[in-house]
């Protein structure tokens, strides 16, 4: 079972570290800002496996603590059974995207 708050207390972090808000997260993951805020808050429901993917993703490139620390995040994406192809290229689109901005200063300083 996935712990919630757990989650919410990753998003939060994550977002606070980089500047973004929900609504920037919410962009770049293709949801509802009320969606990031159910997450954050613990009210979710759900996360659909390529919404959990890309946080986990996110959140440990950001904060550079892959699971495998043998295996590249794009790797870990790859062999992850629940995604399908094109789920998959559109997280590593995520991430690669999320890393760019990152180098050149493009994301918000808030």
């Amino acid at each position: 079972m996935i712990n919630t708050a757990e989650i919410g207390n990753a998003i939060k972090a994550y977002c606070d570290a980089t500047g973004q808000t929900n609504v920037d997260l919410a962009k770049k993951l293709e949801v509802n800002k009320s969606t990031v805020g159910r997450w954050i808050n613990g009210k979710a429901r759900e996360i659909k496996p390529v919404h959990w993917v890309a946080l986990k993703a996110l959140i440990n490139s950001y904060f550079t603590c892959n699971i495998d620390r043998n295996k590249s995040l794009e790797e870990i994406i790859i062999e992850d059974n629940c995604l399908s192809s094109s789920a998959k290229l559109r997280i590593i689109d995520i991430i690669k995207n999320d890393k760019s901005e990152h180098k050149s200063g493009k994301v918000k300083q808030g």
